[in-house]
């Protein structure tokens, strides 16, 4: 389905979000997690370029929806918000900025059984399922991917000229302005327990320290450095000194548990972690080099074949 391609290419695409108001001001009123993506800044990284020539190496899906659709990521796609309000991340909404062929797109989507409809006079791409998601186009550099609900209420919000919460708008500027990725939860992250992939992790996650965090955003910067950091906001300073304490104890532990020599190790070696009334602080550096050797796709093992000895 081109719809589900296109939100795909979308989310996959290495992008950016540099705040704009239009994007922000699509973003539903109840968002909890949001997340943004710079492709113009990281566009221009060594990581950027990276990825750009794995996806210049993608095999021939990759072409067809090129030739298709006339939308090519590497160089369309300038900047991207995705919004939720669910922790499952099943409701939601994708936001970017680029160049877009409509009428080239609408075309593929007619030759892939793709509904074109008009919605209040927008152009949106519809799966014909009863639960299929929409993509939308403001016009031919604003693109809204998601399910149907979502997308619907992000035009009527643009139609009517809504603007988005001053203060959450704030905090979407500022993110998009200091980080090239970045995620931000506007509640607790032991919400986000369940999805944990490690029980341990998980149970971790959903302990009462980190219920008493009320808000978080982390982010990437890159460079020839890449530096993670991020700041978490407590319930009291309190809080916020037990849960520094708790963190580098556990950094403590990887350090022991690993060696000197693991790469998790020198990594945690630059962490810088600090409480700050009732905020938690830190930082830490990734050497380009490492992150390069992390992105490496590990090669595939061969099946050994088995050779019958003669009797």
């Amino acid at each position: 389905m081109l719809a589900k391609r296109i939100a795909v290419a979308l989310l996959a695409a290495v992008a950016a979000f540099a705040a704009d108001a239009p994007l922000a001001d699509l973003v539903p009123p109840e968002a909890r997690y949001l997340a943004g993506v710079d492709v113009d800044r990281i566009r221009t990284t060594p990581l950027g370029q990276s990825v750009l020539d794995r996806l210049r190496a993608e095999e021939k899906d990759f072409q067809r929806f090129l030739t298709e659709t006339g939308f090519d990521p590497r160089r369309d796609l300038h900047e991207i918000l995705i919004a939720s309000g669910s922790a499952n991340g099943n409701h939601g909404l994708v936001l970017a900025r680029g160049s877009f062929d409509r009428d080239r797109i609408a075309q593929a989507g007619a030759a892939h059984a793709v509904s074109l409809i008009d919605y209040r006079g927008v152009k949106v791409l519809a799966g014909k399922t009863g639960n299929a998601g929409w993509v939308a186009f403001l016009n031919g550099t604003i693109a809204a991917a998601g399910d149907k609900e979502n997308v619907r209420a992000a035009l009527d919000r643009h139609l009517a000229g809504n603007r988005l919460e001053p203060g959450l708008a704030s905090r979407i500027a500022e993110a998009g302005g200091r980080y090239d990725v970045w995620l931000m939860i506007l509640g607790s992250p032991a919400e986000l327990a369940a999805r944990a992939p490690d029980r341990t992790v998980g149970a971790a996650m959903h302990g009462e320290l980190m219920q008493a965090v009320r808000q978080a955003t982390a982010g990437l910067r890159f460079g020839p450095t890449v530096e993670l950091s991020g700041v978490a906001l407590t319930r009291s300073e309190k809080d916020a000194t037990a849960l520094v304490d708790v963190i580098r104890f556990l950094a403590g532990m990887v350090q022991s548990n690993r060696g000197a020599q693991s790469p998790a190790t020198s990594l945690l070696d630059s962490l810088d972690l600090r409480a700050e009334a009732a905020a938690v602080r830190f930082s830490l550096t990734i050497p380009q080099a490492e992150l390069d050797k992390l992105l490496q796709p590990r090669p595939s093992r061969k099946p050994v074949r088995q050779v019958s000895l003669p009797h």
